[in-house]
């Protein structure tokens, strides 16, 4: 699910690694992405991690805590 809603939003990012924790009930992921170089990433990350949440929430109905992206590497 989280693979099929970046491919939705921009497919110029590439998941590196995803890690999923589960404490009481609650979800905490950790992305690692790889980004294209000189690609504007400040407001693009931060609707993507908003895309992300409320699409997994609502077609799954798991309640996400945190969702974290941070870019692994820049691509050229």
């Amino acid at each position: 699910m989280i693979l099929h809603c970046f491919d939705e939003f921009d497919c110029s990012l590439n998941v590196k690694k995803i890690k999923v924790r589960k404490h009481m009930g609650r979800y905490y992921i950790r992305i690692s992405i790889e980004a294209p170089y000189k690609t504007p990433l400040g407001g693009k990350l931060h609707d993507l991690q908003k895309y992300t949440i409320e699409n997994i929430e609502r077609f799954t109905g798991i309640m996400i805590e945190e969702l974290s992206i941070s870019i692994d590497q820049i691509s050229v």
